[in-house]
């Protein structure tokens, strides 16, 4: 059982992981049925749904890359980004 310290760490560690635009490890600290929701439906922002397990938290982060526009194609996030 993971205590309050070990998850704290873990979510330091996926913010670091933010800034380093590693999103994949991101990905690997989600358990398999991760449920990726907002509080706010806006129907101008298509990113802003649930999305269920970490294929759909990476098509939500390949979502963020379309909308950044990387400065660099191999800086984008693999797996499939649905609109």
């Amino acid at each position: 059982m993971q205590t309050q310290t070990d998850n704290i760490a873990t979510v330091a560690g996926m913010y670091e992981a933010l800034g380093r635009g590693d999103i994949e490890f991101i990905i690997d600290a989600l358990s398999d049925d991760v449920d990726r929701a907002t509080d706010a439906a806006l129907p101008g922002a298509p990113s802003y749904r649930q999305r269920h397990g970490k294929d759909g938290v990476r098509a939500f982060f390949g979502f963020l890359v379309i909308l950044s526009g990387p400065s660099d194609p191999a800086e984008s996030v693999p797996g499939s980004v649905d609109r």
